[in-house]
């Protein structure tokens, strides 16, 4: 478990077992953007800060990518879509998932049933125009919750172990993440994805676990979004990747 987190401070956690996780503390500059120019300003000053020997670690939020597609830059919001943090060293510490007990308030929907049967009805209406093949469609949850942001985390990653877990506390806000899906790596001239697609109820026990492994590896639905979202990736990867690399 890590210790409390000071603003400024970035946690990166993979909950499994015997994984390293990483705490970077004290950031010798902070880095936002909220426009698609300061967005490739603050890209630049990544590379550059990195380049020296120094480390950096925040978030690009998911609507940045409006700022990469000229007909979307008019959905930008003015909130930041990128923060970043430049320190001089991380700490290494081996994660130990413990469940805390926390009190939430009822969770309440901020879109209602109408308005998300409006919602899928357009989107199959697009897809059946061939205007897309894929769209994600989301809301959130709202809900009261006083004890501190970490607990929560806690509670979190006690239940769903990750590999790719996190802790952001930026003052006014904390970012917490537990996912199990590799968005990309890069590693020198290489980019890794580990997209997931398909999902199905844990079993009771071990042996169900694993006839219903075999159920989803084998599902024809399932496995065509798998096939699907893999196509999507390698076709963004294909915009800024030499082709046969």
């Amino acid at each position: 478990m890590f210790p409390r987190i000071q603003v400024g401070t970035v946690a990166l956690i993979h909950a499994l077992p015997g994984a390293s996780s990483y705490l970077f503390r004290n950031p010798v500059e902070t880095l936002t953007a909220s426009t698609a120019d300061e967005l490739e300003e603050l890209l630049q000053r990544l590379d550059s800060a990195v380049a020296k020997g120094l480390y950096a670690a925040g978030y690009i939020a998911y609507e940045a990518g409006y700022a990469l597609e000229p007909s979307l830059q008019r959905l930008l919001s003015p909130q930041p879509m990128a923060w970043f943090g430049i320190y001089t060293d991380r700490e290494r510490f081996s994660y130990q998932p413990e469940p805390s007990q926390i009190a939430i308030g009822d969770p309440a929907i901020t879109m209602s049933a109408s308005t998300f049967a409006d919602k899928v009805a357009r989107i199959k209406q697009h897809i059946e125009q061939g205007d897309t093949y894929q769209l994600n469609l989301t809301t959130k949850l709202r809900w009261s919750y006083t004890d501190f942001p970490e607990a929560l985390l806690h509670h979190i990653l006690a239940v769903q172990p990750v590999e790719f877990g996190a802790f952001l506390n930026l003052d006014s806000t904390q970012i917490l993440s537990a996912s199990p899906e590799l968005f990309f790596r890069r590693e020198g001239n290489r980019i890794t994805t580990r997209p997931m697609k398909g999902t199905v109820q844990r079993g009771r026990n071990l042996e169900e676990d694993r006839e219903k492994m075999a159920w989803l590896a084998n599902d024809e639905k399932n496995r065509a979004e798998n096939l699907m979202i893999v196509d999507l990736l390698r076709n963004d990867l294909g915009r800024i990747c030499a082709t046969g690399s």
